[in-house]
């Protein structure tokens, strides 16, 4: 038998394939003593080849004597040119094919992290599944292969964003993968693929529009009719990146922005085009309604742009965090005098308010603490059975602008990325949980319940 790393040719093999060949080559002679000897690790690598061998490592009937276990060593090494012979070996190694009665033997440890280090993905891996709020189910999915123009990433963190908990907008889709506030490491990339390569940090957007529509052209990237491809959701181990996504869809992080802050991109970017939306500028007064995780991010941009800033809700711990975070003045929505605390304390009316609750008594406050010529801007929206009046009369007399804010696009995510990336909106001060994928119903109960949490990360990987 070849001793460790013998007879692999001129040495000219791509570096993945001689660490293949060591890994077998080294199973062998480890396992044998070094003298070729047979044992249970053989049959666990020539079982690649021999259905007969089961999963106690012992002979299945072609390894019944050292001449035929020979003829399949010799077939290990030829067959071993192929990655695809090198990722199904080290699958095996991985789920445990070598079992406890090898591990005197050897080290599966080792070949696990030779076969990190060298990117050996297993053939499957974890996603969350989505039923509805209550029914979420860790699941086994193959693991995507990249074709020529695609990559396939690494999710490291995903937020759990508020609309992922919005069952009437979910449901019609259900059961999904969710997820889109992705920070993930590029892994495995099409030989087309130019603009990445594996070990790169990377945001990537949910979708993507096609730059050319009269939308697109009008910047109101939302609208785009021509987006088809959605990013697979990312709470999942891996996800695969189409072209399109690739294209327009992925970005470079920033050395100083972590996976975790990553998570902001995405909402701060839907934040900024909403304060753009509502024409808002340095100085004026917004109020904005509801303090969550949506609501603080717009507390802090609308505090880097010099404004004033109000904040509303019920829960105390959030208008806590409103006050901390730059808000001049909080106020709890609960309280009967509401308006008038708004009207007295800030001396008039707001200039722009953010609606980001989708409780119809914060929409009908919203009315009447607005200054003629503002904006209100629907971030967040009730469910379709409720009802919302709007009182049109008096709305026309004052020019109230009324705005909705669904999304974003290129331009908003490249500033959200210099905002976190200048130090201008710091974010760590949001997170208040970090949760393995397999407690993602866990942060879904957190995100939908409100009282303990403000942004909720799960790390599929972790």
């Amino acid at each position: 038998m070849p001793g460790f790393g013998q007879g692999f040719g001129n040495g000219l093999l791509p570096q993945p394939l001689v660490f293949a060949k060591i890994i077998v080559s080294g199973l062998i002679n480890y396992a044998s003593g070094g003298n070729g000897s047979f044992s249970p690790v053989n049959c666990a690598i020539a079982s690649i080849f021999d259905e007969g061998a089961n999963v106690n490592g012992t002979a299945g009937t072609c390894c019944q004597d050292e001449y035929s276990y020979q003829a399949h060593y010799n077939q290990l090494l030829f067959h071993l040119n192929s990655l695809i012979l090198m990722n199904e070996l080290c699958n095996r190694v991985l789920n445990g094919f070598v079992v406890a009665n090898t591990v005197d033997h050897f080290d599966v440890y080792i070949v696990r992290a030779i076969v990190s280090q060298h990117q050996v993905k297993k053939m499957s891996m974890k996603v969350a599944k989505w039923y509805n709020n209550k029914d979420i189910r860790i699941e086994e999915m193959p693991t995507p292969k990249p074709g020529s123009f695609e990559m396939l990433v690494k999710v490291i963190a995903c937020g759990i964003c508020g609309s992922d908990i919005v069952e009437w907008y979910r449901l019609p889709r259900a059961p999904l993968v969710p997820g889109h506030e992705i920070g993930a490491e590029v892994v495995e990339v099409g030989e087309s693929v130019k603009k990445f390569k594996p070990g790169d940090r990377v945001f990537i957007a949910p979708k993507v529009p096609c730059m050319q529509c009269d939308y697109c052209r009008r910047e109101q990237y939302p609208l785009c009719s021509a987006i088809k491809e959605r990013l697979p959701g990312g709470f999942a181990q891996y996800v695969l990146v189409t072209p399109a996504l690739i294209e327009n869809g992925a970005y470079h992080l920033p050395n100083n922005i972590t996976y975790d802050q990553s998570t902001f991109i995405e909402p701060l970017a839907c934040v900024v085009r909403a304060q753009r939306l509502a024409g808002l500028q340095e100085g004026q007064t917004v109020l904005i309604l509801g303090s969550g995780m949506s609501g603080l991010l717009h507390v802090k941009l609308a505090v880097a742009n010099n404004c004033r800033v109000i904040a509303t809700d019920i829960n105390t711990m959030r208008l806590e965090r409103a006050r901390s975070l730059g808000a001049q003045l909080v106020i709890n929505a609960a309280d009967g005098n509401f308006e008038e605390r708004l009207l007295e304390e800030n001396q008039g009316p707001a200039d722009a308010v953010i609606l980001c609750t989708s409780a119809l008594t914060a929409i009908d406050q919203a009315w009447k603490c607005l200054d003629q010529g503002g904006a209100i801007v629907f971030f967040a929206v009730p469910d379709p059975d409720k009802t919302v009046t709007i009182p049109i009369n008096e709305l026309w007399t004052r020019e109230i602008r009324i705005l909705t804010s669904y999304y974003c696009g290129p331009p908003d995510i490249i500033e959200a990325i210099k905002l976190l990336e200048s130090g201008a909106v710091k974010v760590d001060g949001l997170i208040t949980h970090r949760l393995p994928l397999e407690y993602i119903q866990t942060g879904f109960r957190l995100v939908e319940d409100g009282r303990e949490s403000i942004k909720v990360i799960i790390q599929p990987n972790l």
